[in-house]
């Protein structure tokens, strides 16, 4: 017996219906998920401690009916932030709808300087494309984890304990930290996107790291301890490159650094400055407070607008032949 004789038949209308039905359960389940979005939303915002919430109206949607001020406490060497203005009803739900999603929508927020301490409460700005965070007192930053969307980060001046977690922000293209407890980098390795790095005043002493981020062309590691610069000879897109107060004595790898416009080498070890002779894009050069003796290098550089000789033991006569081979070029000597 054929066992398709005894399959139910719809008439048309029925399969019209079912479809119609099909489709009404769609919409109801996407309202249903827009307010559920919202309600977790909304449960976000009524966590969140009042000066976030003044962070978050003043200086992510540039609301004036809300406003802090700092004032210096009693040991006068940081600031209290005081609520001095509230001009609106954050409790009442509907009002706030439209407030708290344009805050999720942000995709620009700069809270530099303002005594922050936790960040938890940046969890759901998923949509941050650039965060500005220095100057605060933050240790821990493994909420950023969240913002996968970041390409610019700012988080100088922090006390920032573990960095491992910036490697998961792979679409980063300027971070800037400093931080006296910072002195493993290996999180950079996997930032290949970085055009742009600033890591300044750290306890950084390997910088092997950096090797595959050839799309740097700002790179500052002022004040660290770092004594070889090898790894730098493949990074040939840097434009502007400062190694000032390291341990540095031998600089032949910048050979290769081409496309230099800018370069700071402040004391440092140096007495070899001959290498500098192929570098003749260079427009700004420092060199202040290292042994350098031999100064004919510097009539190759005719495109030097800037040039920094302080603390250097050069005679008069030498200064006057450098100004005759570079007439353009602005000497600090003294």
């Amino acid at each position: 017996m054929n066992k398709n004789n005894h399959l139910p038949i719809l008439a048309p209308s029925t399969g019209i219906a079912l479809k119609n039905v099909d489709k009404a359960l769609k919409i109801t389940n996407k309202i249903l998920a827009n307010i559920d979005t919202f309600d977790k939303d909304w449960d976000w915002w009524l966590s969140l401690s009042d000066m976030w919430r003044i962070f978050f109206l003043k200086d992510g949607l540039q609301l004036d009916c809300v406003d802090y001020e700092r004032k210096l406490n009693e040991n006068y060497k940081t600031c209290d932030l005081i609520i001095t203005k509230v001009n609106i009803d954050w409790f009442n739900k509907d009002l706030m709808k439209d407030y708290i999603k344009q805050i999720l929508a942000l995709t620009f927020l700069r809270l530099n300087q303002n005594q922050i301490n936790d960040i938890s409460a940046l969890s759901n700005l998923t949509n941050l494309t650039v965060l500005n965070l220095g100057g605060n007192q933050i240790s821990d930053i493994s909420i950023l984890a969240n913002l996968t969307n970041l390409t610019k980060l700012f988080l100088s001046g922090n006390p920032i304990n573990d960095t491992s977690v910036l490697t998961k922000l792979i679409h980063l293209t300027c971070v800037d930290l400093q931080s006296d407890n910072i002195s493993d980098i290996s999180f950079l390795a996997n930032l290949t996107n970085l055009t742009e790095l600033f890591l300044i005043k750290s306890q950084i002493s390997d910088i092997y790291a950096l090797e595959n981020l050839v799309n740097l062309t700002w790179l500052n590691l002022t004040g660290n301890l770092i004594s070889d610069i090898s790894v730098l000879e493949n990074l040939n897109n840097i434009t502007n490159l400062y190694l000032n107060n390291n341990n540095i004595s031998d600089i032949s790898v910048l050979e290769s650094l081409n496309n230099l416009n800018s370069l700071g080498l402040d004391n440092n070890k140096i007495t070899d400055i001959s290498v500098l002779a192929n570098l003749t894009k260079l427009t700004e050069l420092s060199l202040r407070d290292n042994p350098i003796s031999d100064i004919t290098v510097f009539k190759n550089l005719k495109n030097l607008t800037k040039l920094n000789l302080k603390g250097q033991q050069i005679s008069r006569n030498d200064i006057n032949w450098i100004q005759q081979q570079l007439p353009n070029c602005l000497i600090f000597t003294f």
